[in-house]
């Protein structure tokens, strides 16, 4: 009795419930009704419910045994779902090998969608080239994502001109979208359009705030061009927010090291949240003939 969170159950207690509470009806969240079904609706209705109270792992064992069922109607889907699972927990070989056995099954717009995005996370950059290509020799009208898809491959090819024709498709399709910005961001920087890749970085930021890549790229460009002070800003920036970007914060304290600013260092270490990055200054110690000798330690 009682109204209690799903937050604050167990797993097998979210099921339970469920079961209970579901229009009194047979629970598709039951063990029983999932093991004997072919389809892929009450697997998805269970996966949800394990997604809901933060079990990614409970989610991943119910789709993995249904994959593996001779009689599953609806593998493929259930695969896909497996490598975004995998994708967003940043497994992605693992995901790469559920997409693998997606396409196996059909080879869809989709499928070699996700598949070229995850191969672009792994730097397979030509096979994710094939699998744009496939889309657009296959499809009339790709979808804005495969234009992005293409964009970065070229990117990576230094087919500059081509990624951007491209990119821009993507960007008009897909206007509020962080990754199609930081994208631009980085072919105008490979063009030497400093000022339009630093606009676009922070575009992307505008659109996704706690986009680590987009922080990443933008911190490394403003020092990459000496613009230190612009850097340490938005390092201080970085370090409020709630979630902690340490790669970002790290360039900046490096930076200010190396400028022989251990004084900004200090006052960027200050800020509240970076103080449980297990982050100290190590200044120079006593008699060194390098009294400006300052660096950073990271403990754990």
């Amino acid at each position: 009795g009682g109204n209690v969170g799903l937050g604050q159950l167990s797993a097998a207690a979210a099921i339970r419930c469920a079961e209970s509470n579901r229009d009194r009806l047979e629970s598709p969240y039951s063990e029983r009704s999932i093991s004997l079904s072919s389809g892929i609706a009450p697997v998805r209705r269970s996966v949800d419910l394990f997604r809901q109270i933060k079990q990614e792992s409970e989610a991943r064992e119910v789709l993995e045994s249904y994959v593996k069922r001779p009689a599953a109607k609806e593998r493929q889907r259930a695969l896909v779902t497996l490598a975004d699972i995998y994708s967003r927990e940043e497994r992605f070989s693992e995901a790469l090998e559920r997409l693998e056995k997606a396409v196996e099954i059909k080879s869809t717009p989709d499928v070699l969608l996700r598949r070229g995005d995850v191969l672009l996370l792994l730097k397979q950059y030509d096979r994710a080239r094939q699998d744009a290509e496939s889309i657009f020799r296959d499809t009339p009208t790709p979808a804005p994502e495969a234009y992005k898809l293409r964009a970065a491959c070229e990117l990576e090819n230094g087919q500059t001109d081509a990624a951007l024709r491209d990119a821009l498709v993507a960007q008009r399709a897909l206007p509020h979208d962080a990754q199609t910005a930081l994208l631009l961001a980085r072919i105008h920087y490979r063009n030497k359009s400093t000022l339009q890749a630093e606009e676009e970085a922070r575009r992307a930021l505008v659109l996704s705030p706690d986009y680590f890549a987009a922080q990443n790229f933008l911190v490394s460009m403003l020092l990459d061009r000496g613009s230190l002070d612009q850097a340490i800003s938005l390092g201080t920036q970085l370090a409020k927010r709630p979630r902690k970007n340490e790669t970002a914060i790290r360039m900046v304290l490096r930076a200010l090291l190396a400028a022989n600013r251990p004084a900004d260092a200090e006052k960027l270490l200050q800020k509240p949240p970076v103080e449980g990055l297990g982050i100290a200054l190590i200044g120079p110690g006593p008699g060194s003939s390098r009294p400006n000798d300052w660096t950073h330690h990271v403990h754990g």
